[in-house]
């Protein structure tokens, strides 16, 4: 019989729907043996950047969508000018980007560090706001309320702002640098600069990231460009229209004990997979260099975060996507994923890359880039010769699905698959004979994987006609 891990609770039996299901967790796995966790990074293919200052962008916090009507590449961010504008491009390719024009959303001052936008498609039951944008305004004259605004538009050009902003107030606006901020009894729930918004397909809401200052009773030493902030940590909130969002909570933060001065910007290109959310975690080390003796001006790099429920969210370990390894490169200090696009088989990952540090060079090594990876190959569990399993907690097998479909690398290795049933005894080998996953469907089971030399990320069904 199967037995779960002593720190697992009891397993019972769950609805899949068709996936994918992944691996990246230890969710769906109730035994694992000789196996290995591997992350898989997306890899350089270009050695230079795809949008830089000539297009007006100095920052990584960017949306870009692809047209479903024109497939031309879309994407939007914030201007670094006095004007503190919008900026707009389109691309044919993802690669070769035309000229910056303006967006303007009237009345409103939109944070030059960048923003963060929604595209409902073209089946969005409100078409004015089917385009949704989200940005952060700090505190530029006395009388103004800092924090995250939005607006909303039919085509991504022209907006319409929300009559209940700011949305999400900030209490820790760096341009109120007096000591009562620190004690700011609403401190806790602050949305500051750096604001990600998207869509949860699962639960059909909006979800936002933003960066958060920590509290002086979490016990941080003060990071080195940290300023009032004390560290810069991430929280998120939930909302059914995008207007109207619960207080902020915090999500992510590193371990006061730990050694250095781990940080946070954000949580960037959020996709759902399945029933997992995945995101993009931009890690901030402020005291370290990007070169061994060289000037202490911070480096950066992207972790992968996920969650089963949209509250509470899992970060893991490793670097997903790391600075470049070369002395030189335009990404040798920081590489943030900014925002996230699936094309078919593909996930195409755009990031913004530093050359020298965290503030060094802001208005002129700041560049975006762009990285490609196979969907879905985010993490694996790997087994080298000698052969590895993995068993799945139990679930209820889809009623309609007679095909399974397993997400592995097979190049160098092999692997056999196997259905068992509640009491972990075997049922049929899978693919089963004609018509043999017939007696699985709706009924409880495991799948068990042997592997050996191969990499096995996740496992799907499709429907198929009766046999």
């Amino acid at each position: 019989m199967i037995r779960t891990d002593k720190e697992q609770p009891e397993q019972r039996a769950t609805a899949f729907g068709d996936g994918p299901h992944l691996f990246i967790d230890n969710h769906l796995i109730a035994r694992s043996e000789n196996l290995t966790k591997v992350l898989h990074p997306p890899k350089r293919l270009l050695s230079e950047p795809v949008l830089d200052r000539r297009h007006g962008t100095t920052q990584p916090f960017l949306s870009i969508v692809r047209d479903p009507s024109s497939g031309r590449f879309r994407a939007w961010f914030g201007r670094d000018n006095p004007a503190r504008e919008i900026a707009y491009v389109e691309s044919d390719d993802g690669l070769h980007w035309g000229a910056a024009t303006t967006v303007e959303v009237p009345g409103e001052v939109v944070n030059k560090d960048g923003c963060s936008l929604i595209d409902d498609g073209p089946d969005c039951p409100q078409p004015e706001r089917r385009f949704k944008l989200a940005w952060h305004t700090k505190k530029l004259q006395p009388q103004d309320v800092p924090g995250m605004r939005v607006a909303f538009s039919a085509d991504g050009l022209r907006w319409t702002p929300s009559k209940h902003n700011p949305v999400v107030p900030d209490y820790a606006s760096r341009d109120d640098l007096h000591p009562e901020n620190l004690t700011h009894p609403l401190r806790e729930f602050s949305c500051c600069d750096i604001v990600d918004v998207f869509r949860d397909p699962i639960r059909q809401c909006y979800r936002l990231f933003c960066k958060t200052p920590a509290l002086p009773s979490d016990g941080y030493a003060p990071a080195p460009r940290a300023y009032t902030l004390i560290r810069r940590l991430v929280s998120a909130s939930v909302s059914e229209d995008f207007e109207h969002w619960e207080r902020t909570r915090r999500v992510i933060a590193p371990d006061p004990c730990a050694d250095g001065f781990e940080e946070y910007y954000g949580v960037g290109g959020t996709i759902a997979r399945g029933n997992l959310l995945i995101g993009f975690l931009r890690v901030l080390r402020d005291d370290l260099a990007a070169e061994p003796g060289g000037p202490t001006d911070g480096i950066g790099w992207t972790e992968l975060v996920t969650s089963r429920d949209g509250l509470n969210w899992q970060r893991h370990d490793g670097a997903f996507f790391d600075r470049s390894n070369r002395p030189g490169d335009w990404d040798r200090a920081m590489a943030w994923i900014g925002s996230v696009l699936p094309m078919g088989d593909e996930l195409w990952l755009y990031y913004g890359g530093y050359k020298l540090g965290h503030k060094v060079g802001m208005k002129t090594e700041r560049k975006i880039g762009l990285v490609k990876m196979p969907m879905d190959r985010f993490v694996s569990r790997r087994a080298g010769n000698v052969t590895g399993t993995l068993t799945t907690v139990p679930f209820a097998w889809p009623a309609e699905s007679r095909e399974l479909t397993v997400n592995a690398d097979l190049s160098a290795g092999e692997l056999r698959v196997e259905a068992l049933d509640e009491d972990g005894y075997p049922i049929t080998e899978l693919p089963a004979r004609a018509g043999g996953l017939d007696e699985l469907l709706g009924r409880v089971v495991h799948l068990k994987f042997h592997l050996r030399n191969a990499d096995l990320f996740g496992f799907g069904f499709k429907a198929g006609a009766a046999r």
